[in-house]
């Protein structure tokens, strides 16, 4: 800027009216043409925003002269979100994912694919206001007997919708199932009090032909409660009656018989255990002498930390975990300690 009169030197204020990083203090000294660089602000990314500066010039003898007039600042570009970092850990099988914003006040929102052979906790998560923030993924195999390999794309989306992705690779050991031994394998083994916990009963190759599971006594600590409705016939995941585990070896022409919801309770067996009763019936089914793999699966909360172990009863009163086949003889497991399965700890 310019101007004329006066008499050297001069001082010289720029008020921006608050569309610049700062203004320009008063008493600084100036001379004309006066010029000055300026970073400009505007708090919306989608509106330009219109302010007003009053510049004043004050020479030697204290006589001043002053402008003002009005400016226009143009919407600030959105930054970017940044995934800092995603790390898998294959002990725990968790995805921990870090993100970030340059801008105050984002919701970033972390999504993620799942790979065949993959179930998630949560496909998508959210990780608050600015970061570095993160969001964890829990990742389970769909065939817990073969385990899973596989990569997700991670994405981070801010609330102007822009984002940032990043691969990952997943890996899940195969969980080894022996002859004619029976396994209660509950996953995330690490939890809180309420986090739900999945078990996934598993067989080995049984010693005599099973078509029917006619009970599972499965045993717990006595402050286990059920999730609701969470009976799924074979592997983790698909609908609660797919042929799918140590059933796709059959393939029961009539799907099978799922026991009412409310017929899954809760009996006291003492010693702070507690056991629930299950049973998997197939419609036109037939004797499995080869077969291996997840009979069913369903989901638990526990109400108080400390370490958990599932387990089985065999007998109490009546038969509690056996099998039969088509002529309906029954039969136990070998081993039916689930010994070799891991344990849960909640914190």
């Amino acid at each position: 800027m310019s101007w004329y009169g006066g008499t050297a030197p001069y001082v010289i204020s720029m008020n921006m009216g608050g569309g610049t990083t700062e203004n320009v203090a008063a008493g600084t000294t100036a001379v004309s043409p006066f010029t000055q660089e300026f970073t400009m602000v505007n708090p919306s990314t989608a509106d330009s925003v219109t302010y007003s500066y009053t510049v004043v010039i004050t020479d030697s003898q204290g006589l001043s002269g002053t402008a003002t007039a009005t400016y226009t600042v143009g919407p600030t570009p959105n930054e970017l979100p940044v995934i800092e970092s995603a790390v898998y850990t294959k002990a725990t099988k968790t995805l921990l994912v870090t993100v970030s914003d340059p801008d105050d006040a984002e919701d970033l929102i972390v999504d993620v694919t799942v790979p065949p052979g993959f179930n998630v906790d949560a496909t998508s998560k959210y990780a608050s206001a600015t970061g570095p923030l993160t969001a964890s993924f829990l990742w389970v195999p769909a065939d817990v007997v073969n385990g899973a390999a596989g990569t997700t794309t991670v994405t981070v989306t801010d609330d102007a919708g822009d984002t940032d992705s990043a691969d990952v690779a997943l890996e899940i050991d195969p969980f080894p199932l022996v002859d004619d031994t029976l396994y209660a394998y509950p996953s995330p083994l690490l939890v809180s009090t309420q986090d739900t916990v999945t078990v996934v009963v598993l067989t080995g190759v049984p010693a005599n032909p099973l078509q029917f599971v006619n009970g599972i006594g499965l045993t717990i600590e006595s402050d286990a409660d059920k999730v609701a409705n969470t009976f799924n016939v074979g592997d983790v995941g698909g609908g609660a009656g797919d042929c799918d585990g140590f059933w796709s070896a059959m393939a029961p022409a009539g799907g099978f018989l799922l026991p009412p919801d409310n017929f899954i309770i809760a009996t006291d067996i003492g010693g702070g255990r507690e056991r629930w009763d299950f049973n998997v019936t197939p419609i036109g089914g037939s004797d499995q002498t080869t077969a291996k793999g997840a009979l069913f699966n369903y989901q638990f909360t526990f109400s108080t930390p400390g370490l958990k172990t599932f387990g089985f009863e065999e007998v109490s009163g009546v038969n509690r975990t056996y099998y039969s086949d088509a002529s309906a003889t029954e039969y136990f497991w070998g081993d039916s300690t689930n010994a070799s399965s891991p344990q849960v700890t909640v914190d």
